[in-house]
């Protein structure tokens, strides 16, 4: 079976010279929140592959069910 392998341009929204959002990323959130979500070991860290960020689709679809879970 084949590994789906998300970049951080996947992930992330992106906006245009407006501040407008200009493409949504899977996550529905900006670079820099998901960067901050990264370095507090929210969101877990990116396998390399060279000079590239990746995250298993495990790796995502885990963090989509921690957060909406949500508190008890």
């Amino acid at each position: 079976m084949e590994q789906v392998l998300f970049s951080e341009h996947d992930l992330t929204d992106r906006k245009n010279k407006n501040g407008d959002v200009a493409r949504v990323g899977l996550l529905r959130i900006s670079r820099s929140h998901f960067r901050d979500l990264i370095a507090a070991g929210a969101f877990p860290p990116p396998l390399k592959i060279g000079r590239a960020s990746r995250w298993s689709r495990s790796q995502v679809e885990e963090f989509l069910a921690k957060i909406n879970k949500g508190p008890l």
